[in-house]
């Protein structure tokens, strides 16, 4: 046979050699072991000759830290007739070996997987038998966002209030005015269970939290506003740190009832960007026995007024929860001869919110010095003197001991103020006037 007429060739596998062979050379060989000779010292030559290729790279993730027991995973995707695969070790490296028998111009496919999308990385080669690099680099998920959560519990430790608001507050320090920002940043309703939750934003100082009933609660008025772990003022409060579970026991207050009362205002004090005297509605008072037994809380309304009616005799301290401010308590004495106060004034200044007793005029800048009543006591009417030495309108009010608001009228710039209280049966009574430069509060006796 001539050899243009030979058939076509053959492929012989043998130890994971391959060899094209025409099968008619091998037929001329009619020896069985010369066969066999033949085609050991052809798979000889071969692997005498084609080395072995490797892949290789680096895992790393994109905070550039490398990613260890990564799977990476070669394969040839012209005839799929070989794969295999590697974990990266602790430095991030991997190497896959490549048989010599896999034949040159074979596409390749290097790939991996992530945690995020795309999900799948991989990187195409045309195979020449030389070493290929393949270097990945996986994106690292974000992590599930911070949380605290909790329970608020009332009347039975062991079961959830479903009608309470907690608030998740950031407190910061201000090294300017050497004070603490207190801001609510948010709040959530307690779940069917007493159960609350937030997410904590990526960006914080100290946290805390404080949980309260909701107005249309029935033990609105019998639990107090309490910051976890149970404490009344901010300033008490313990921090939470992310990712903790702050379940807040509501502080009951305790008010067996009595014939006594204790009433106020809450104003705006100095250094203020408001006026001073303004009225500050909204403002939370705390009332405690003087051993800090909790009794109740009240707000001040929009006239700035307060008041704790149905008290029994005893001694007490008042303060408030101005976030971010000092706020020392007032200790008063109620008993069978002074059954009531109603000219308690709380004043919010830039660093304390404190209260005090008033005997006399209170709140006032040098332009109310020279306002004064008389008479006082009085019968008929009562002459408010001095207000010509402020400009604009000027309000005055007179509030009964019980904090019911008995007189309001409002006197044009410059008018005489000429108060009646004929009418007015005798007792104690509270006359505030408010003008552009503040409030001046007096004690009034008819």
């Amino acid at each position: 046979m001539r050899t243009n007429e030979l058939p076509p060739p053959c492929v012989i596998y043998t130890n994971g050699c391959k060899s094209h062979l025409y099968y008619s050379y091998l037929n001329i060989l009619t020896n069985k072991h010369m066969r066999k000779l033949l085609l050991l010292a052809i798979c000889g030559f071969f692997s005498a000759t084609a080395m072995a290729a490797t892949i290789s790279g680096t895992v790393i993730d994109n905070n550039a830290l490398p990613v260890a027991n990564q799977l990476i995973i070669a394969q040839d995707t012209f005839a799929n007739t070989w794969s295999d695969s590697a974990l990266t070790d602790a430095s991030g490296n991997y190497t896959i070996t490549v048989p010599a028998w896999v034949a040159n111009n074979t596409g390749m496919l290097v790939s991996t997987n992530e945690n995020c999308a795309p999900y799948f990385l991989g990187q195409g080669f045309n195979y020449t038998g030389a070493d290929i690099t393949a270097d990945f680099t996986l994106c690292v998920p974000p992590p599930p966002p911070a949380y605290i959560n909790g329970m608020v519990t009332s009347t039975a430790p062991a079961v959830g209030d479903t009608a309470a608001i907690v608030y998740l507050i950031n407190q910061q320090w201000d090294a300017l005015n050497g004070t603490r920002i207190l801001t609510a940043i948010d709040s959530a309703t307690t779940d069917s269970m007493g159960y609350y939750s937030f997410n904590v934003p990526a960006v914080f100082d100290t946290l805390l939290v404080k949980a309260a009933e909701r107005s249309f609660s029935p033990d609105y008025a019998n639990y107090l506003p309490t910051y976890y772990t149970s404490n009344l003022n901010w300033s008490g409060a313990t921090q939470v740190m992310p990712n903790t579970t702050a379940n807040i026991q509501l502080i009951a207050g305790v008010n067996p009832g009595g014939p006594a009362f204790v009433g106020g205002d809450v104003l705006q004090g100095a250094n203020k960007s408001t006026a001073v005297g303004d009225p500050l509605n909204q403002k939370i008072l705390i009332l405690t026995t003087d051993a800090n037994v909790p009794v109740a809380y009240t707000y001040s309304n929009a006239a700035g007024q307060f008041s704790f009616p149905n008290l029994a005799y005893g001694t007490y301290k008042i303060f408030g929860d101005a976030p971010g401010k000092s706020n020392p308590a007032l200790t008063f004495t109620l008993d069978a001869q002074h059954q009531s106060i109603s000219n308690i004034i709380f004043e919010e200044h830039s660093t304390v919110f404190d209260g005090h007793i008033a005997t006399a005029v209170v709140n006032v800048n040098s332009k109310l010095d020279g306002i004064s009543l008389f008479p006082n006591p009085a019968v008929d009417n009562i002459n408010v003197l001095g207000l010509e030495t402020v400009s604009g309108d000027k309000t005055i009010s007179i509030r009964s001991i019980n904090g019911a608001t008995v007189y309001s009228h409002t006197f044009s710039d410059g008018a005489k103020a000429v108060v009646p209280v004929s009418a007015l049966s005798k007792g104690i009574y509270i006359m505030n006037v408010h003008t552009a430069e503040g409030t001046a509060t007096f004690k009034v006796v008819k």
